[in-house]
């Protein structure tokens, strides 16, 4: 009996995770935010039918905060090295031995810029002490759409509030500020009417007409 409610578990979740991973019909097509290398999604998908695929949308600290619904499509993108891996030492406590860390980001559209935050320290990996926000961040906005692109680098932002940024255009380097263990880009978009991107409705992203992130895909740049 045990083995048959073991099965069917594995079953349903199997059959989540080929849902949450199918592209939705409604995307926004934006260009990858790097340019060379091959990048692994560490979080995408429909977050609303898998959680194993995209933890953010049912999360209980974005659920506290507010946000989940808005994170419900939100994607973490790591670097990966020329063996495969993200990190040349899975013990390490030193951002700098993520693959990620540091490498430059880039506008993956033409947008207003309209916050910037810059000011946030780094975290040590794995140290179990992460403020709740987004870290050092850029956040684009096309009409009613609104593009966030987290954890950078503090200091390393060179585009100012305000500013019409190309497609390709460099905006800042990857830290690891903020709610998160090892260094990554968080990156979203949501759609609302007043302004409060925190709280509006997620929209899928589709990168250079070619990937649909969900997690575990790899992507080259």
């Amino acid at each position: 009996m045990l083995i048959l409610v073991l099965t069917l578990i594995l079953m349903y979740l199997n059959v989540a995770s080929i849902r949450a991973s199918k592209k939705p019909k409604d995307c926004i097509n934006l260009s990858l935010p790097f340019k060379d290398g091959k990048y692994l999604i560490t979080d995408g998908g429909d977050g609303k039918i898998s959680s194993l695929l995209n933890y953010h949308n049912k999360a209980q600290i974005h659920k506290r905060g507010k946000s989940n619904t808005s994170m419900r499509y939100a994607t973490d993108i790591a670097k990966l090295n020329k063996l495969g891996f993200t990190v040349k030492n899975v013990l390490t406590k030193e951002n700098i031995e993520y693959e990620i860390f540091h490498e430059k980001v880039y506008s993956p559209c033409e947008a207003t810029v309209i916050e910037v935050v810059d000011g946030i320290e780094d975290n040590i990996p794995f140290s179990g002490k992460y403020p709740y926000n987004v870290g050092n961040r850029v956040v684009l906005k096309i009409d009613n759409f609104y593009i966030v692109m987290g954890h950078l680098a503090k200091g390393s932002i060179i585009i100012k509030e305000g500013d019409r940024v190309k497609s390709g255009q460099q905006l800042a380097i990857i830290g690891n500020g903020g709610f998160t263990p090892r260094p990554h880009l968080h990156m979203q978009v949501s759609k609302c009417e007043d302004g409060q991107y925190w709280q509006g409705k997620s929209i899928p992203i589709f990168f250079n007409d070619l990937y649909y992130p969900f997690k575990n895909k790899i992507i080259k740049g």
